[in-house]
């Protein structure tokens, strides 16, 4: 599977399995005492990415498994939505990116920061031509150049500081050449992660990340999401089929990611025999599918918990489907 990432913005092509997360870190080369490295697990790149305009370029990276913060690792503040930061506010961006242009971060390649101002989005449109600056993007450099973020620093945050709190403003996008006079660099405002965060705090899913997701179709209309269980059963809600409790009318959709668009990893199964919990309180029932589909990279049961397995108040979920929240 392949996704969009320059850092964690959606401008450079990586296979899945070749990214590798490193916190605590300072120094590319040298010793780093401090440093822990996480493998993904999901990759959620905004659905409005233009890689031509570069308009939405974000991605949130799902780590493979949490860690412990320390004074080495902590997590950044984000920018309220609807932040403004006007017209000089001081910043500071940091990365491993080159210290010019073409010219390399010396070994062993200790962390960089610099501080710059913003500069308003009018000014900077006139600078880098009408219609390439929009209102979810920030500028921000010095008119006369000579500091700025450079290749190999996309991707990094730009932040500001209130009081002793840092709050990250943007995510180091683009820019010509670095530190030229009249060419400040580009950020993507933080709000943006509002529009890839919807009102229920929902998210893009990628390919393979939910191998168990199921759609299930009424007459080819997608009516609720279902879980494989094991490669001839799905499971959902009862209350899913208050339309319609006959198998002829339903079809099970696996493998599917896009609604609307292409799925070429998709498999579709006809149902055999829908059997309904005669639990009180229960709402569950469980599709029989007419064939067993090829399992897949796309397409796997889950694991269900058939312990005593407790769930503690806090406990860390994911949910994942094509509703608008509704269920």
């Amino acid at each position: 599977m392949y996704l969009y990432m320059g850092g964690v913005t959606g401008n450079l092509y990586y296979t899945y399995n070749q990214v590798t997360v490193k916190l605590g870190l300072y120094s590319l080369a040298g010793s780093n005492p401090n440093n822990v490295s996480r493998s993904l697990s999901a990759v959620f790149i905004h659905p409005a990415y233009n890689n031509k305009t570069m308009d939405n370029d974000l991605s949130l990276l799902q780590l493979s498994a949490t860690v412990s913060f320390s004074n080495y690792i902590t997590p950044v503040c984000l920018a309220a939505t609807g932040s403004t930061f006007n017209n000089g506010t001081l910043t500071w961006v940091t990365g491993w990116g080159n210290t010019g242009n073409g010219v390399s971060l010396p070994s062993p390649g200790e962390l960089q920061e610099v501080q710059v101002p913003i500069i308003g989005n009018r000014m900077c449109s006139c600078l880098n031509g009408v219609g390439t600056i929009n209102n979810d993007m920030l500028c921000a450099g010095f008119l006369q150049g000579g500091k700025d973020s450079c290749q190999g620093d996309s991707g990094g945050p730009l932040v500001i500081k209130q009081g002793s709190q840092w709050i990250q403003a943007g995510i180091v996008s683009f820019g010509y050449q670095c530190a030229l006079p009249n060419h400040p660099a580009v950020v993507c405002g933080i709000a943006q992660l509002n529009t890839l965060s919807g009102g229920t705090g929902s998210l893009l899913a990628s390919a393979g990340t939910w191998p168990w997701m199921a759609s299930l179709q009424l007459n080819g209309t997608h009516v609720c999401g279902g879980t494989l269980i094991a490669q001839q059963f799905v499971m959902s809600s009862a209350d899913c089929f208050s339309s319609s409790k006959n198998p002829p009318d339903w079809t099970v959709k696996l493998g599917r990611l896009n609604q609307i668009g292409s799925n070429p990893n998709e498999v579709s199964v006809a149902v055999a025999n829908i059997t309904f919990s005669t639990s009180a309180n229960s709402n569950i029932a469980v599709l029989k599918l007419s064939t067993a589909p090829t399992l897949s990279n796309y397409i796997q049961p889950i694991c269900l918990n058939l312990g005593t397995i407790n769930f503690n108040i806090g406990t860390q979920c994911w949910a994942a489907g094509w509703g608008s929240g509704g269920g």
